[in-house]
């Protein structure tokens, strides 16, 4: 009896150990899984902060900021650098916070009448460093900490292009390369070491969040009780970037224009889209709120966009869907025709009721640039004669040429177009009305996104978010051409979309399958080293690396600052 009690026992325990083992076997790729993006984290924090101290350093070896006196560390902000820093200068020695803030808005020293600075200006970003500054009573010196919460906020930049790249391949790896190629190409990418108080320098890092947030909310997987929160973190960042910057409003012409191109193409939800554009709204309404109902926001060209763009969209409607690809393009040309009728007629009814002329000067320097203007008139000369205004310039592209990440970046962005070109065909050669479509090989009804998803299994596709950035690139581009100044804005991006064509594989896989390669990882790491590390290989990172980059900024210094 004893030994058959000893024989039912042993099955019992090797049940016990197979479930144990099972159970570590299940929490072993979770364990590892969390380790992958801890580790992320990690560095893209490390980099951030990093990077950060890297620009405050080239800042205080160049001009020994941090041992001149008080009033040659002013005199070093040139132009209207020292204008903004008046303001910030003028809240933290006034009496009271509330006083000084309430002078502000009856401003008679800046102009010959007085005015309203906190309406006139964007100066918002002074009048938060001053309550902070005053708030915790801090021991720096006011002009240190202003310029080392400068330096902060771009390692906050740093790091969203780390996550973007992140987002968009599945892999910290391309967060990791697209920082590499942001600090390589630093001259092209960012002027934040010799022009301080600029108002992109504030502006710009939340630019880069707002992005990364939008293209964390157009991922096809993002689960619902995420969508709403993730608004709200776009909504917040898109008021903080249109409340720093006077040409918010243009980026986000150009981000709505991108949205409604994918959506007309069915490639975005309209839902999501019309999503995003109510956040573009309620930020530009907010802004306007808080720069005491300026009416320059009122009138611009984005808020006339959007409720055209909506109409068109609606207007597309069903039965346009199931129309032959000929007659689509047709449809579209005249969509087009009605979309850009509807913006300029919502524009000029807008500025009839607000009587707002504040951006004739724009549309008079984009006349004027393109040879079209009143070469007299005063406003766009004054634009004109900037170099900051003029067109890219070749220098700029022969810099990134050499150092690799423009050929990257034209062979990668020419591969994702192509993906997203042949993703727009294929789904417009689909027959049928509405989401349901036919698949021509079957004959029966399917599902259309279920059917142009990667995890469907469709030859042609193109992930949502990588859409939008492939479109977003190419308008970045355009405006970076036309203004040498908003290459600041592109070149970020680049980094970005670089360190994402050499790291995706869904971009190589048709290169491959051609010339039948089957190893993608080590093309990639090929492509990369090739990149890279000629880049580090000439130089020493210790020495020649920091006397290169301040002879570079004492370069720029010497010139004249838009």
């Amino acid at each position: 009896m004893a030994d058959s009690r000893k024989r039912r026992k042993k099955p019992d325990r090797w049940r016990q150990s197979t479930t144990s083992q099972r159970d570590e076997t299940a929490w072993t790729p979770c364990l590892g899984q969390a380790l992958y993006y801890v580790t992320g984290v990690a560095v893209m924090c490390w980099l951030a902060a990093k990077y950060s101290a890297y620009l405050e350093t080239l800042h205080e070896n160049n001009l020994w900021f941090s041992n001149i006196e008080e009033v040659k560390r002013e005199i070093s902000f040139r132009t209207e650098q020292g204008f903004y820093y008046a303001y910030y200068k003028q809240l933290v020695h006034a009496a009271h916070f509330t006083a000084g803030v309430c002078d502000l808005t009856r401003d008679n020293a800046t102009e010959h009448r007085t005015i309203n600075a906190l309406q006139r200006f964007n100066i918002y970003q002074e009048v938060a460093l001053a309550a902070v500054y005053r708030l915790f009573g801090l021991q720096v010196a006011p002009i240190l900490f202003y310029v080392r919460s400068v330096f902060a906020l771009q390692g906050l930049a740093l790091s969203c292009v780390f996550a973007t790249s992140w987002l968009l391949s599945g892999t910290w790896y391309a967060g990791a390369l697209s920082v590499v190629f942001h600090v390589i190409n630093r001259p092209d990418t960012t002027r934040v070491d010799f022009a301080i108080p600029l108002r992109e320098s504030f502006a710009l890092p939340f630019l880069f969040l707002q992005m990364a947030l939008v293209t964390h909310y157009l991922r096809s997987g993002i689960p619902r009780w995420q969508q709403r929160p993730t608004l709200l973190l776009v909504f917040l960042a898109s008021l903080l970037f249109a409340l720093q910057w006077q040409f918010a409003q243009f980026v986000f012409l150009l981000q709505a224009a991108a949205l409604f191109l994918l959506a007309y193409a069915q490639l975005l939800p309209h839902t999501k889209v019309f999503s995003l554009y109510s956040v573009h709204t309620m930020a530009l309404l907010s802004v306007t709120a808080l720069q005491f109902f300026h009416t320059m926001i009122l009138g611009s060209l984005i808020l006339s966009f959007l409720p055209a763009s909506v109409l068109v969209l609606k207007l597309q409607g069903e039965e346009v869907r199931a129309l032959s690809l000929a007659r689509r393009l047709l449809v579209c040309t005249a969509h087009a025709v009605a979309l850009a009728a509807a913006m300029f007629a919502f524009n000029y009814s807008v500025k009839v009721v607000i009587g707002q002329q504040d951006d004739a000067h724009i549309y008079k320097f984009l006349l004027g640039k393109f040879g079209l203007g009143n070469p007299r008139d005063l406003d766009s000369q004054l634009y004109l004669c900037n170099g900051a205004f003029q067109f890219l310039d070749f220098g700029s592209v022969r810099r990134l040429t050499m150092k690799w990440v423009f050929p990257v970046y034209v062979l990668s962005e020419a591969c994702f177009v192509l993906h997203l070109l042949a993703t727009v065909v294929y789904k417009w050669r689909l027959f049928g009305v509405g989401n349901r479509v036919v698949d021509a090989k079957s004959n029966r009804d399917s599902d259309a996104d279920a059917l142009l998803s990667p995890q469907g299994g469709a030859r042609f596709s193109i992930k949502p978010e990588m859409a939008y950035h492939c479109m977003q690139s190419l308008l970045f581009a355009a405006m970076a051409t036309l203004t040498l100044r908003m290459k600041y804005i592109w070149t970020p991006h680049l980094c970005v979309m670089a360190a994402v064509g050499l790291t995706q594989p869904d971009v190589w896989t048709s290169v491959l399958q051609r010339l039948k390669v089957t190893h993608r990882s080590s093309v990639c790491i090929a492509i990369t080293e090739i990149s890279v590390v000629p880049n580090f290989s000439s130089v020493d990172l210790t020495t020649d690396l920091t006397t290169d980059l301040t002879t570079d900024l004492t370069a720029d210094l010497t010139t004249d600052l838009p």
